[in-house]
């Protein structure tokens, strides 16, 4: 099928220069992008992924005419093809910013852009290297302002990557980009999974009434107590010391903890911690002898491997 998608959807990048045919290995891309939404797309796929584009687009912009389809030779090769989508894009589907030019993928990408753009046409309040009546910064101040701007340029540009996310603004000066230090998201206290601190309390609530569901009379693991000044690192530390000593149940015979009881006693089956009351584990033969050497050497490997399984399992 791909051989054939290849023949007719111009795969046939020419053959190497030395011998005879280049040993039939395809060259080129082996996906197209979508004149629609700018992304690329399998060959194997374009149809169905084009007719969805199309409906989304319709449904996203009512009344605005489609992107035009690239008009292209049918012995048109993949490259080309793919170049001529990706202008048809550029020109159709990306908003354009009248002050600098540059393009980004909607409205309101453009707009958050021009606030800081320096071209002359934007509504952004002249940019960060103008000051208000198109008078020439000082050298010294101009470099400060191309500074900021590339800085600006550059969260621009990483928000694009991620889809538009909340990126902070930078500090402003001396402080390292402006860059977020320590995560995103902090672990929850009663199921022990990270959340992000955007939906942190949501999160929490949900999780305080699915615990009382499936833990009837179980009292509530106990909130850590920090200081309102606790960074977010000690935050997560002590939310995952809080949910390892009051929820994870702890093996009595070698100390480990898992996520339940049902897990800790699967574990148990196999436990050489002496306190489990698991059947001996691998390396005993339930009445305290040692085994020989070889068949301790193979009892000591399978017991690796079921750890490395419950670790799988409670990952």
């Amino acid at each position: 099928q791909m051989r054939a998608e290849e023949a007719k959807g111009g795969g046939r990048g020419s053959p190497s220069a030395g011998g005879g045919g280049g040993g039939g290995k395809p060259r080129g891309p082996k996906s197209c992008c979508c004149y629609i939404c700018g992304k690329q797309c399998l060959m194997s796929s374009f149809e169905v992924h084009q007719k969805g584009c199309i409906e989304k687009f319709q449904k996203d912009n009512p009344g605005k005419p489609l992107p035009r389809k690239p008009e292209l030779d049918e012995d048109a090769t993949l490259e080309e093809r793919d170049a001529a989508a990706q202008e048809a894009y550029k020109e159709d589907v990306m908003a354009q910013c009248p002050g600098c030019g540059r393009r980004f993928r909607d409205e309101a990408t453009m707009q958050k852009h021009q606030k800081g753009c320096r071209g002359g046409g934007g509504g952004g309040g002249g940019g960060f290297g103008s000051s208000g009546g198109g008078r020439q910064l000082p050298p010294e101040m101009q470099a400060a302002a191309d500074a900021k701007m590339k800085e600006f340029e550059e969260q621009m540009r990483a928000e694009e990557a991620k889809g538009g996310g909340r990126g902070s603004p930078s500090a402003g000066g001396g402080g390292g980009g402006g860059k977020p230090r320590g995560p995103k998201s902090c672990c929850c206290y009663i199921c022990g999974k990270q959340c992000l601190m955007s939906s942190f309390e949501v999160h929490q609530k949900g999780c305080i009434e699915k615990f009382q569901k499936d833990n009837p009379g179980k009292p509530l693991p106990r909130k850590p107590e920090l200081d309102e000044d606790a960074t977010l690192e000690e935050r997560d530390a002590a939310a995952q010391e809080a949910y390892k000593e009051d929820v994870m149940a702890q093996c009595p015979g070698c100390g480990r903890r898992f996520r339940d009881e049902a897990t800790m006693q699967k574990h148990q089956k196999g436990c050489r911690g002496g306190g489990g009351g698991g059947g001996g584990g691998f390396g005993s033969s339930g009445g305290g002898r040692q085994l020989p050497p070889e068949m301790q050497a193979a009892a000591d490997a399978k017991m690796k491997e079921f750890e490395e399984q419950m670790r799988a399992e409670e990952a």
